[in-house]
């Protein structure tokens, strides 16, 4: 009977080589059986992956110094779900499997915190947003962030007063090190750190060209005109700190808009070029007005641009905005043009015009 060619027939010849390659096979798998089984009763334990911890410090610009400074109020968008966090926390053998360890970003400002993410169980990692003291909740400067050496991709969100940014944050974790990371959220709505001063001999202040999209320690990405027509200016807030008898929004008085959102000029965004009413401020002193920005392109973001406008510079022999004299110059006023029957006029230190010495 002819063998079928699908089946084997104990005529059929075999290569030399077939029972060599067979019997190599069956060593190497007895070999292999050997190796796992030889120690009796021995449990093998898999080798812990690499892992490390990163304490972050989310920063943004100081418009009014040369460094960059914290931001308050960040929390990580995303939740690692509970099922990973255990899967994960197995790893560190040390804290034991599904326990979360201590905050070692935030100790002695609080418990031990939630935890928030790194969004999906391939990073291998999770995120704590700090803890409590007492019954008070408190953001902490420093995100807790602990999983398997490599670089983490975190969503972050800040929500302050004024600020309300969203971006990315790149966070590096070194084999068995705890590693200090400071990050602006990548591709959030920001400045170039350019400080915006207006006087009585520079009262136009153009926002436009210093408005960009942060990277991690600069902010090179300048906005383009259509996301300059997507930036709105949602208020103008008077910053009260150490002022008496202050209301905010005073602010309002002092900065307005050449035009609305979409209007152009000479390629300019009008709604973005302010006028500044310098007369408004005391000869000699300052006020700082908060421009609150609205970013609509994308995620919508919110950003407080702080203007320092300053009084007149009194006692520079130039009668300016806001002052009414300069030494003995008194704009070709006098104490009977004022209703006096005579006397004096006085300048005072910030060159206001003083008549405690008319009489009549």
């Amino acid at each position: 009977m002819t063998p079928n060619k699908f089946e084997q027939s104990d005529s059929t010849p075999r290569s030399p080589l077939a029972g060599q390659y067979r019997y190599i096979l069956m060593a190497a798998l007895a070999g292999a059986a050997i190796s796992i089984t030889g120690c009796e009763g021995d449990e093998v334990q898999p080798e812990a992956p690499a892992s490390g911890i990163a304490c972050v410090t989310v920063t943004t610009q100081d418009p009014l110094g040369q460094e960059d400074k914290p931001m308050e109020g960040c929390k990580l968008e995303y939740k690692i779900p509970q099922s990973i966090l255990d899967e994960d926390a197995a790893y560190f053998i040390k804290w034991g499997s599904g326990q979360t360890p201590t905050d070692p970003c935030n100790e002695g400002s609080g418990g031990g915190g939630g935890t928030g993410g790194t969004g999906g169980a391939n990073e291998g990692g999770t995120a704590g947003s700090g803890g409590a003291s007492g019954e008070t909740e408190k953001a902490p400067d420093r995100i807790f962030v602990y999983g398997r050496t490599g670089t983490k991709k975190i969503t972050v969100k800040c929500n302050n007063e004024y600020d309300k940014v969203v971006g990315l944050l790149k966070v590096p974790i070194f084999k068995g090190e705890t590693n200090d990371h400071f990050s602006r959220p990548i591709n959030s709505f920001g400045t170039n750190g350019y400080k915006f001063v207006a006087d009585s001999e520079n009262q136009t202040i153009a926002l436009d060209d210093q408005l960009c999209w942060n990277d991690e320690t600069w902010c090179p990405n300048k906005l383009s005109q259509s996301e300059l027509g997507k930036t709105e200016i949602v208020d103008f807030v008077l910053d009260c700190t150490n002022l008496q008898n202050c209301d905010p929004i005073d602010g309002r008085k002092f900065l307005t808009a050449h035009g609305e959102p979409g209007e152009f000029s000479e390629g300019k965004p009008k709604h973005l070029t302010l006028t500044a009413n310098t007369a408004l401020v005391p000869a000699g002193e300052t006020r700082t007005v908060l421009v609150i920005l609205k970013q609509t392109n994308g995620p919508t973001q919110q950003l407080a641009v702080p203007i320092e406008i300053s009084g007149s510079a009194c006692k520079n022999g130039v009668i300016e905005a806001g002052e009414e004299c300069e030494g003995t110059d008194f704009g070709g006023k006098s104490c009977a043009q004022l209703g006096f029957d005579g006397g004096d006029l006085n300048c005072t230190d910030n060159c206001q015009i003083s008549t405690s010495e008319c009489v009549g």
